[in-house]
């Protein structure tokens, strides 16, 4: 009897060291499904006062394999949805949008031009290469921003390859320098 013992709890052991074994590999597996890729790199490249008017350039970037639409872009001030205005031209407060030359690559050839009749957006954001461009909104009263010196913009995108589009939503600074 004496080796019976052993062998069964060598036999148990083996049994649990298995599924221990096979609970780890799938722990691995749901620890790697959860982690988020990151499919749009939003970057907050200056932010800066002149002649009047707030300027905020600003990158976005699809590191994903599928697609990728930008197909609006809204700014207000935090924890005032209902006070909401529209960057896209001829809603809200006139804003400028401006593109650099070499941002362009970024963009479908059919919207590289900044003065055409096209609007700013849609816009597609071709993969691997930034799209930068600038905002440019009339000054905001500094005293009344003193205690919130940012804004929050709200960009709604669409993957090509998913049925809703996606909203997010990032915080920049504004200066006044």
């Amino acid at each position: 009897m004496a080796s019976t013992e052993p062998e069964a709890f060598l036999a148990e052991l083996s049994t649990g060291m298995a599924i221990v074994a096979k609970g780890v590999s799938i722990g691995k597996d749901v620890a790697k499904g959860l982690q988020s890729k990151t499919i749009l790199e939003i970057s907050v490249l200056d932010s800066y006062a002149a002649h009047g008017k707030h300027h905020v350039e600003l990158s976005f970037k699809n590191t994903g394999d599928q697609g990728m639409y930008i197909e609006s872009l809204t700014v207000h001030r935090p924890g005032e949805d209902n006070k909401e205005f529209s960057i896209l031209k001829g809603a809200g407060i006139d804003v400028d949008f401006t593109t650099s030359q070499e941002s362009t690559m970024g963009v479908a050839a059919s919207r590289t031009a900044p003065d055409t009749a096209l609007p700013f957006f849609p816009r597609k954001l071709m993969q691997v290469t930034p799209f930068k461009f600038k905002m440019v909104f009339n000054l905001l009263d500094r005293e009344s921003m003193f205690a919130k010196p940012y804004l929050v913009a709200k960009l709604v995108c669409s993957k090509l390859d998913e049925q809703k589009l996606r909203p997010h939503h990032f915080y920049f600074q504004l200066r006044w320098n």
